[in-house]
């Protein structure tokens, strides 16, 4: 495994694809992706990133409407593996409409609801995924 192929979104998409097991359609595949992708990542000695348990905007902003949850990886330069922006909403992933850290949303009953991205390590996705 090169470094570089790693951290392609490309190379991801490919190896995926070639799992022929692995199934896109399961509610948890984007945590499991991203939490593999993550642990591979950090065995090969590549550190420069977090996985963010972020909000999405699916539709595009309109007010009552909620964010919708979806986890990615993003380096530190910006950069972002996300294999189910396209297998899910058919957009590449730098078109995905992502919350930037956090967003308040006036709901239907007149209420607030404040949305915040969490970011991880591996060990700690890990974890916050056994109690979700």
């Amino acid at each position: 495994m090169s470094g570089e192929n790693l951290r392609s979104e490309q190379y991801w998409i490919e190896f995926f694809d070639e799992k022929e097991d692995f199934d896109y359609d399961y509610e948890k595949a984007p945590s499991d992706v991203c939490l593999y992708i993550g642990e591979t990542l950090e065995c090969e000695g590549i550190k420069d990133f977090q996985i963010v348990e972020g909000y999405i905007w699916t539709d595009g902003y309109r007010e009552g409407i909620q964010p919708t949850s979806h986890p990615w990886i993003e380096f530190n330069d910006g950069s972002i593996i996300d294999l189910f922006a396209i297998e899910w909403w058919g957009v590449d992933s730098n078109e995905l409409d992502r919350i930037d850290c956090h967003c308040m949303v006036l709901t239907g009953f007149g209420l607030y609801k404040f949305f915040e991205n969490k970011y991880y390590n591996p060990s700690e996705y890990s974890a916050y995924l056994k109690y979700t």
